[in-house]
């Protein structure tokens, strides 16, 4: 069954002053009927340990635009849907929401491989859907409804390269990825990326998600001549048991990984072996004063626990989606989508969004360092 939230965080925060601004003249929620937006969250199978922050991230955004007055004078409310972590749950979940026909429109998954599933139907359906997946190809179907809110692995990739060959002069390099869209999409990007700087890819195997021989991964990369390794991982516990085997093989090269290896579920889990391994990762707290921000009021909202990306994106998506509704005066989902598609310098927590016409708000991602369990900002690449 679904799960209808509404204005239902305890300890009110102050609202950031873009929010305040688009909101303002909507005045205080009347009793109007809400304005409903689904959401598709891993509540359970692998994703799961992820599946509160994407939920409370969510829930903030819904309090401070419910605190600074709705959007057209009407309170919002989110309708929760658990896709179980797998294509078939996302598209079940997808038609659910779609079958009560008060959706304006979905924040939609961080796994790449959902969200292509889900692509058909979101096209069918005809409603705007706001999705976190990074890999590149799905900005690139076609359809008009989906909307990134992340950046694509097509930035990811060059951040990775750049920041290994320009900073830690690492010109031999080991790729592992999962074999899903997303592992395959920036193995092949980054490789791109790196050979455009000089340097050359001397390993690069998959693996299937959940499924892996990480033992056998890790003895390949340590017989290999790398002298850096990169990953793109899809799950936390895949992350966990990649990050073990190293560990135990001996493996010590430097480690950039996709942002699923400073996911807070694998830093309790794989401690000291992923100790120093540095991430691109799409939100830190101090990448900007948006970021810290909205990670303050995170904490603050939800007894201390820490802001990371899985909360970030549903922020933003939550939150762009409302002032696309407000820009365009109606839930009619055209001109909804013409507001996303109009949406210029949203200051979000992630970055500033710029949609383009293909539907990609993002373009740039941070190199953030483990320090010994501590996850620390280093730069910025756009």
């Amino acid at each position: 069954m679904p799960v209808t939230i509404g204005p239902s965080i305890t300890r009110r925060t102050a609202v950031f002053a873009t929010t305040a601004t688009i909101f303002a003249s909507a005045g205080r929620v009347r009793g109007a009927d809400p304005i409903r937006v689904g959401q598709i969250a891993p509540l359970s199978g692998g994703g799961a340990a992820s599946g509160p922050s994407h939920v409370n991230g969510a829930r903030l955004a819904l309090d401070m635009i419910n605190t600074a007055g709705g959007v057209l004078g009407r309170p919002v409310d989110l309708v929760l849907e658990d896709g179980l972590s797998t294509p078939d749950g996302a598209v079940a979940a997808f038609a659910r929401l779609m079958a009560r026909g008060d959706i304006v429109g979905v924040i939609g998954s961080t796994r790449s491989v959902e969200m292509h599933a889900l692509a058909p139907e979101a096209l069918k359906a005809g409603r705007p859907v706001l999705f976190g997946g990074t890999d590149p190809a799905l900005t690139q179907l076609g359809n008009p409804w989906l909307f990134r809110c992340q950046p694509s692995d097509t930035y990811s990739a060059r951040a990775i390269a750049a920041f290994g060959v320009s900073d830690l002069n690492k010109r031999n390099w080991a790729i592992l990825h999962s074999s899903d869209p997303f592992g395959t999409s920036g193995a092949t990007a980054l490789r791109a990326a790196l050979e455009s700087l000089g340097a050359r890819v001397t390993l690069a195997l998959d693996y299937p998600n959940q499924r892996g021989d990480f033992p056998a991964l890790a003895r390949a990369v340590a017989a290999s001549q790398a002298d850096a390794l990169a990953s793109y991982v899809s799950f936390e516990p895949d992350q966990v048991a990649m990050a073990k085997a190293l560990h135990e093989a001996g493996v010590r090269l430097p480690w950039i990984g996709s942002q699923f290896i400073a996911a807070t579920a694998v830093l309790a889990q794989a401690g000291e072996a992923v100790f120093g391994t540095f991430a691109a990762t799409a939100f830190h707290t101090d990448a900007n004063s948006q970021a810290r921000a909205f990670a303050e009021r995170y904490e603050q909202a939800f007894s201390g626990a820490r802001a990371d990306f899985f909360a970030a994106w549903p922020f933003d998506a939550v939150t762009i989606l409302a002032r696309a509704v407000h820009a365009a005066g109606t839930t009619e989902p055209g001109a909804v989508r013409g507001a996303i598609l109009a949406i210029r310098s949203h200051a979000g927590a992630e970055g500033e969004f710029n949609f383009d016409a293909k539907g990609d708000g993002l373009h740039g991602y941070n190199i953030v360092r483990n320090d010994t369990g501590k996850i620390v900002f280093v730069r910025r690449f756009e």
